[in-house]
């Protein structure tokens, strides 16, 4: 027959521990160290650029019907005649990466830049 082993102090300040670590990374602010840029690409040429930083109000551009509306936390596809509307219900592009494709239309948004490095990396 097996004994169960009686938590230890140790255990507990572990568990808080590894819990408060969880919350931080949960919480913490997270943004890009580097520029951040919007890029817009229709028929695979780029065919804008907006600097997201830079932004103070939003700005709106749009290419064969598409309307993309960046603003200082980021890009979105605000409207397209295209009939499934994926790349509207894409929301908000806001890190590196992060891409939203009309593909009826042609039109993709990307943003790109380099990523903050945080204590964790």
């Amino acid at each position: 027959m097996k004994t169960r082993r009686a938590v230890t102090v140790a255990d507990i300040i572990i568990t808080a521990a590894v819990i408060a670590v969880a919350v931080f990374l949960l919480f913490a602010p997270r943004g890009a160290g580097g520029k951040l840029t919007a890029e817009v690409y229709y028929e695979g040429k780029l065919v804008y650029v907006a600097e997201l930083g830079e932004q103070k109000e939003p700005s709106v551009y749009e290419v064969n019907g598409v309307t993309v509306e960046f603003s200082p936390d980021g890009a979105r596809v605000v409207d397209s005649p295209c009939p499934d509307r994926i790349c509207v219900e894409t929301g908000l592009l806001a890190r590196p990466g992060d891409t939203a494709a009309c593909v009826p239309r042609r039109v993709i948004v990307r943003i790109a830049g380099i990523p903050e490095v945080d204590a964790v990396s």
